[in-house]
């Protein structure tokens, strides 16, 4: 019987651990992401890069820190570095609607000139989440690509399109 306390006690002093050590965990990555959020919104690239390091560190495959970080390396002009975060993002979830909004959100922002990649982003977030994709593109990030007809078609396929019908 006592061994039983014993092993009981070991076992619950383990999981306390295991409970502290993801509590204090997420607060660093909340705080962390906070600071980037804070610097990439100022324009302090190099200090919203630092803290999105960060946050990669403590949760590698939390696609909005990865996001965030590639856009904070196009920003201080690692472009390739960039390209690299991104695709992670959508190989982290390729069946995400997520990881597509990010990575539109990405080509919009710091990579207006590949109008290929942002095209391919849209279609397949439309193919995986259509209501995703028609209220990503009615954003003001994505205005600037209205003045292509090939954008004009795009956007508006995704806007009208007939959603399938829920079982």
């Amino acid at each position: 019987m006592h061994s039983l306390l014993v092993l009981l006690t070991m076992a619950l002093i383990v999981i306390g651990i295991q409970f502290g050590m993801r509590f204090f965990r997420m607060r660093r990555l909340g705080y962390w992401l906070k600071r980037g959020m804070e610097a990439y919104g100022e324009a302090r690239y190099q200090d919203a890069l630092r803290a999105f390091r960060k946050c990669v560190g403590i949760a590698p495959e939390w696609l909005h820190s990865r996001a965030m970080l590639g856009m904070s390396l196009a920003q201080t002009g690692n472009k390739e570095e960039a390209l690299r975060e991104i695709t992670l993002v959508q190989q982290l979830q390729p069946r995400q609607g997520e990881a597509w909004t990010l990575t539109c959100l990405f080509y919009a922002l710091c990579a207006p000139e590949d109008h290929d990649k942002l095209a391919e982003a849209i279609e397949t977030l439309h193919a995986l989440d259509p209501p995703a994709a028609a209220a990503l593109v009615m954003k003001p990030q994505f205005r600037q690509f209205d003045n292509t007809r090939r954008f004009r078609e795009l956007f508006r396929r995704v806007q009208t399109q007939k959603q399938p019908e829920a079982d």
